[in-house]
């Protein structure tokens, strides 16, 4: 459309980006973050979209079945970003091209463009897949939901109350520990027990189900670790007032931890600084395949905003314990027996045959485990089932604030369980 952008490189290889407009600023972050890490952004679309068993094998199945269970279909995805305001639409958009645009490169000049991963086996039978708005959409809800979702253990609790007995449990799971710090003041204390008690009489939960799930969650774990995908390690953050600075100004440290990277790994994150002309000026990290900046700064020297994020430890996943009818398809809701809605995927395997897979959800959620001796099957319900693309709004929201006000409404916005600071 006739703009320039033009990409410098500081003195650590960050670009930083100067663009006409908007989009054109997140076309040139697109190229430039493909430029660093096109084959990490794969990885990350990959394990978004529940599609690693194509490039991983067989191995990959398990991961990529369970990905697959708890998130979105292609079609609701379509339906997820057409939801989007206009201006994320674009900045998507323009993102998505800005890849592509390097994608071209590479495909078209190999020898100076490709990155070298793609050479190796088995990934040098594939050809680089270009990004669409699918993979973008899919890799943001799953790093929102990778550092923002909370809970989803009451199994596990359940075993430990049915095998422990209730006494052990009031006293190593309590709900209110009284020599715990707290935000949050006033209230009647709650007893564990008393709020176990309002389950339904006699509702028990096979063990060898409780391990089965356990196991399963350890090696998507262990798979993510493997794969270079950010681990939810626990952050922290540093403010300082304007009176107790050396300069006099008001500092922000923002510390994200994921995981327990070595010098020679490959960084997580990567950094940019974009400055549109007579728009937004913004300058920090985001996760390769996320545009724009999601721990950093915003405004000029003059009227400048820091901000970083902590996962919070707010419980927004609940699991929902679904009776089941004498065949298993169909669970007791609103007084009748109801069928599941049945999705039924196919994954496509690297030197095997597709496996064509199932999964259920129920009218609160996605089935993640059965109990066929007890007759139940367990379902996880999200707070933020949905809404993790508002998470984007919220951003691009404190890209164009100047003010604490603005701030307050940018808190408003985020659906998923993070913990905002913030220094101007």
């Amino acid at each position: 459309d006739g703009n320039t952008v033009e990409i410098v490189r500081d003195e650590y290889g960050v670009p930083k980006i100067y663009a006409p407009t908007e989009t054109a600023a997140f076309y040139g972050q697109g190229f430039a973050v493909a430029q660093d890490r096109l084959f990490q952004m794969e990885t990350f679309w990959r394990v978004a979209t529940g599609r690693m068993a194509e490039i991983q094998g067989a191995d990959a199945v398990a991961t990529d079945q369970a990905i697959r269970t708890v998130f979105y279909t292609p079609a609701e995805r379509v339906q997820q970003f057409a939801a989007l305001p206009m201006e994320i639409r674009d900045m998507l958009d323009a993102y998505i091209a800005g890849i592509n645009a390097y994608i071209d490169l590479a495909e078209a000049e190999p020898d100076t463009y490709l990155p070298f991963e793609y050479t190796q086996f088995p990934l040098n039978t594939m050809p680089i897949e270009r990004w669409d708005r699918d993979k973008a959409v899919a890799t943001l809800q799953f790093f929102m939901r990778r550092f923002g979702e909370i809970g989803g253990e009451e199994l596990t609790r359940l075993a430990e109350l049915q095998a422990q007995g209730p006494e052990w449990f009031e006293a190593n799971r309590p709900i209110n520990d009284p020599e715990a710090y707290t935000s949050l003041w006033g209230g009647d204390a709650l007893s564990a027990t008393s709020r176990l008690a309002e389950l339904k009489d006699g509702l028990r939960v096979s063990p060898d189900v409780v391990r089965g799930v356990q196991d399963r969650r350890q090696s998507v774990e262990d798979d993510l670790e493997a794969w270079g995908v950010p681990l939810k390690f626990g952050s922290f953050a540093a403010l300082v007032r304007p009176e107790v600075s050396s300069t006099g100004s008001a500092m922000l440290l923002g510390a994200p931890q994921m995981g327990n990277p070595q010098p020679t790994d490959k960084a997580v994150t990567s950094e940019v600084e974009i400055s549109v002309a007579g728009g937004i000026h913004i300058a920090g990290m985001t996760v390769p395949g996320i545009p724009g900046v999601i721990i950093g700064r915003v405004g000029t020297q003059e009227n400048q905003r820091a901000w970083t994020l902590t996962t919070g430890a707010t419980d927004n996943t609940d699991t929902y314990a679904e009776v089941l009818d004498e065949g298993g398809t169909s669970y007791f809701y609103n007084g009748e027996f109801q069928p599941f809605e049945v999705i039924v995927d196919q994954i496509n395997v690297l030197g095997g045959d597709p496996v064509v897979y199932p999964h259920l959800r129920s009218v609160h959620g996605p089935v993640y485990a059965q109990d066929a001796e007890n007759g139940l099957a367990f379902t996880w319900k999200y707070t933020f089932w949905d809404r993790e693309l508002e998470m984007v709004e919220a951003f691009y929201s404190a890209w164009h604030s100047e003010s604490l006000a603005d701030w307050q409404q940018v808190a408003s916005e985020i659906p998923m369980s993070f913990n905002i600071f913030y220094a101007d």
